[in-house]
């Protein structure tokens, strides 16, 4: 009897030692299982998030070279017929060709608006008195031979344009000369006087300078009688 319930007991502390460690086995397991899953739960959670900004980041960049590709769309009409680009390009010449510096707008809004037009040129002969000769001059001049007229001739292609912007001034080089705003150009007229070329226009004199930029016309101030300005 004592050596059967030694056995019993002793085979009743192997199953609970069996028990024990089987029980033990199951919950390292359990743990170790729960930390494996919860690694990967956030190792999938931090993938995902980086799908989703990368996802994020290309959609807005690719929304953003939609708008610049529309922007550049809508903002280049220039290209789109060039033949209409052509002619406006020939029609903004320089100073030696025809008028393009108009005051106070740019190249580009320039051709937006309608164009100058031109609406008369002719040819002016402006006489110019010469300056009053010593008496040593006059004497060489006898004795050459030479015969002195009292006045020399500026010639001058004059020009008449009308703006779209009603600008009323004029550009002037040695040999040509743009005027904008003058419309009765039948009534305009070049003369010299001391120096000085002027405009006569509707009974008003602008004296002129040489200028390759656009200058308002201003009237005389000064009492000068339309006798004087034309020498008569």
């Amino acid at each position: 009897m004592p050596g059967r319930k030694k056995q019993r007991n002793n085979d009743f502390g192997a199953i609970h030692i069996f028990l024990g460690l089987l029980i033990g086995f199951f919950l390292g397991s359990t743990v170790v299982y729960w930390q494996f899953n919860r690694q990967n739960d956030r190792i999938i959670q931090e993938t995902v998030e980086k799908v989703l900004a990368i996802f994020s980041d290309n959609s807005s960049g690719s929304g953003l070279a939609i708008a610049s590709e529309e922007s550049d769309e809508e903002s280049a009409p220039d290209e789109v017929n060039p033949e209409i680009n052509n002619q406006l390009q020939g029609s903004a010449l320089s100073f030696e060709g025809t008028p393009s510096n108009l005051p106070g707008i740019t190249e580009r809004e320039t051709y937006s608006l309608a164009r100058d037009k031109l609406i008369h040129s002719r040819v002016v002969t402006v006489s110019v008195p010469q300056l009053p000769k010593s008496e040593s001059e006059r004497i060489l001049d006898s004795v050459l031979g030479n015969t002195s007229n009292n006045s020399d001739e500026q010639v001058f292609y004059v020009e008449f344009w009308e703006s779209p912007l009603n600008s009323v001034g004029y550009k002037m080089s040695k040999t040509r000369i743009v005027f904008y705003g003058i419309k009765i150009f039948e009534m305009a007229d070049i003369y010299h006087n001391q120096g000085t070329f002027y405009l006569s226009y509707l009974n008003d004199f602008y004296p002129l300078e040489f200028t390759n930029t656009f200058k308002p016309l201003i009237p005389q101030n000064n009492p000068v009688s339309f006798h004087d300005i034309r020498g008569i």
